[in-house]
């Protein structure tokens, strides 16, 4: 595969959770360059499923949860 030139990728994605922690969003904020790299970090929550305990003060007034995740390689 052919990778583009970098010292490094650095992606930023919106997710949003239900109140049970359902994944029901994923929003890319900052694009790394790399769009497989950008699809990787989406697809490992959408594969984690359920997040058990999600942070109910972190809920915001569409009434999900928002967490902002950066991703570095």
């Amino acid at each position: 595969a052919q990778y583009p030139q970098r010292n490094n990728w650095t992606t930023e994605v919106l997710f949003k959770l239900d109140a049970r922690g359902k994944l029901v969003a994923a929003i890319l904020l900052k694009e790394s360059g790399y769009p497989a790299f950008d699809l990787a970090a989406i697809k490992a929550f959408q594969e984690a499923g359920t997040f058990p305990n999600p942070p109910q003060e972190m809920r915001k007034s569409d009434g999900l949860i928002h967490l902002v995740y950066g991703f570095t390689v």
